[in-house]
């Protein structure tokens, strides 16, 4: 039964981990372009 439910969670949690890598990417990105480094 918790196999089954973690299997079902996983795509969510997958996508929610590349929804969050993909955002802090975007904010290093930009933070870059304001200072960049020497």
């Amino acid at each position: 039964m918790t196999a089954n439910r973690l299997e079902r969670c996983t795509p969510l949690i997958s996508m929610a981990h590349a929804y969050f890598a993909r955002a802090s990417l975007q904010q290093l990105k930009s933070s870059l372009k304001e200072n960049p480094a020497q």
